[in-house]
């Protein structure tokens, strides 16, 4: 496979569908969900696909730089991935802490956040929950430092093994982790079972041959579609019954990750084939971390209780102003950095701005 650092369009644009996915899920509260079908119907869907394709393409980004990244010793590459994936990921939750400890000083927002997740937690007990990749207060901030350890895991096998080794034992990845996650680490907390849980997507994403896939993207495309057609099949009728014993759990297992790695797959084939329509969302597969980052609890999470559980706003309301919110208020915050000059100060924190 040709090397490249170049970034390619197609990428990008999954990456913008993939985000705004994860935006669209984030804002579905828990009571909207209990109250109406298609809340509930609309999360579970987006949330057995959209990781795992932000996964699948992390891992195609990672196989373009191998080459460039294999340069690298091990303190160069540990040291670039914490400053763009760990860094982030700590200096967001201590944010995070700070704006919540001075949230809860204003005794109507204490009010409002009492009772639920928002609410104030001791600097221990939060500190002990994003070490777990488990905060309260920005969830979906497990994602970087998961990235984190697979880009670790594919940069040590590319250093230490001729290409087709590494190739092979990433392989093994993809059908190692998925059996090992079930049958072994579903009890385990976030930080650990995440890895094997989204593991496969990630290193399938490493030794797909994209070049030949996109000479063959329409068939890839319609096989991805079928393979979503059989994720919502099992969402609507849950009905097969596998038999007990430890070899049926992992066969089921490689099923659910084969149609969803499917679907997938077939997304990303349907944006090679459509890169011309879709332009427009290269900029923001370009700019994914800034919108992902600061998207949540801001922007959906904390608007959404407000709307819909607090001023009765629709649900459809609710999606719609969250999804909006998510989407302007990280750009501004952008702008604002650029006229402020605080775009070297948020680089040297890692952070997007």
């Amino acid at each position: 496979m040709t090397q490249t650092t170049k970034r390619l369009d197609h990428i990008d644009i999954a990456k913008a569908i993939g985000l705004l996915l994860v935006i669209y899920g984030h804002t579905f509260r828990m009571s909207m969900r209990a109250a109406h079908p298609w809340c509930a119907f609309s999360y579970t869907f987006v949330y057995r696909f959209h990781v795992p394709l932000l996964f699948l393409l992390s891992g195609m980004g990672c196989t373009l730089t191998a080459q460039k990244n294999r340069s690298f010793s091990a303190r160069q590459f540990v040291r670039k991935k914490a400053h763009s994936l760990l860094l982030p990921w700590g200096i967001y939750s201590a944010f995070l802490y700070f704006l919540f400890y001075l949230a809860n000083l204003v005794p109507p927002v204490r009010a409002l956040l009492s009772g639920g997740a928002y609410q104030l937690k001791q600097p221990a007990e939060y500190l002990w929950l994003v070490l777990r990749n488990e905060n309260p207060y920005g969830f979906h901030l497990w994602y970087l430092p998961t990235l984190f350890w697979f880009v670790l895991t594919a940069w040590l096998l590319d250093k230490a093994l001729s290409p087709a080794a590494a190739r092979a034992a990433k392989l093994v990845l993809v059908v190692a982790l998925p059996a090992c996650y079930q049958l072994l680490f579903t009890e385990w907390f976030w930080a650990v079972k995440s890895y094997f849980q989204q593991g496969a997507f990630f290193f399938l994403g490493c030794v797909l041959p994209r070049e030949k896939a996109e000479q063959h993207a329409k068939p890839l495309m319609l096989f991805g579609a079928l393979c979503g057609l059989w994720v919502v099949w099992g969402l609507l009728f849950p009905t097969m019954v596998w038999p007990d014993g430890l070899l049926a759990e992992a066969v089921c297992t490689w099923v659910d990750y084969f149609k969803v790695s499917g679907f997938c797959v077939g997304i990303w084939a349907a944006c090679v084939l459509l890169q011309k329509p879709l332009r427009r969302l290269v900029p923001l597969g370009q700019n994914t971390m800034l919108f992902y980052l600061y998207h949540q609890p801001f922007c959906c999470a904390v608007p959404g209780l407000v709307l819909y559980e607090k001023l009765g706003v629709s649900a459809g309301g609710t999606v719609l102003v969250c999804g909006a919110v998510s989407l302007v208020m990280p750009y501004l915050f952008c702008r604002l950095a650029g006229r402020l000059h605080l775009r070297p100060l948020l680089r040297r924190l890692g952070l997007p701005g």
